[in-house]
């Protein structure tokens, strides 16, 4: 039996074998070379993105909120550090402030609005059916982020164990 490939007008048959490889190396080669010469700058491309995006999360990182507003305005990520900032004891924030390359002038504002609230009373809130007496409402606010990130959810379907 007689196999016959017709190649850009030529023939190969089971004598031409040699040259049918050598055209179908040169034919990959050539697939090869394009493939390569599209990838490329895309890759050198993605790594430029990569380090922006990196760069743009270390700036992000170095944000502290200057007030109370400023804090609801910030991503979440950002207000948890900050939470953590404000609840940690002092050889923690100094930790901290070093970490994220923040400055105690930067810091300054937040952590006396946080440090006057704990001594502002209580606020009384009247609803329709009882008093609600909220003592340290913005300590308590960061109080809960912090608990709240650091316990992670659990599936409530799962029963413990007795």
């Amino acid at each position: 039996m007689l196999i016959l490939i017709f190649l850009k007008g030529r023939v190969y048959g089971p004598l031409k074998d040699v040259k049918f490889q050598h055209y179908c190396a040169d034919e990959r080669e050539t697939l090869r070379y394009a493939y390569l010469s599209t990838v490329t700058p895309l890759r050198k491309q993605q790594k430029n993105l990569e380090e922006m995006e990196a760069e743009l999360e270390r700036k992000r990182a170095q944000m502290f909120p200057n007030s109370k507003e400023d804090f609801k305005t910030k991503s979440n990520d950002i207000k948890i550090r900050a939470a953590r900032f404000l609840c940690a004891d002092h050889a923690k924030q100094e930790k901290m402030l070093t970490e994220y390359q923040w400055a105690w002038r930067q810091v300054k504002p937040l952590q006396d609005v946080f440090a006057k609230d704990v001594s502002s009373g209580y606020e009384i809130r009247i609803t329709r059916f009882d008093f609600f007496f909220l003592q340290d409402q913005f300590r308590s606010e960061m109080q809960g982020m912090v608990i709240a990130a650091g316990t992670p959810a659990r599936d409530p379907r799962r029963r413990t164990s007795l």
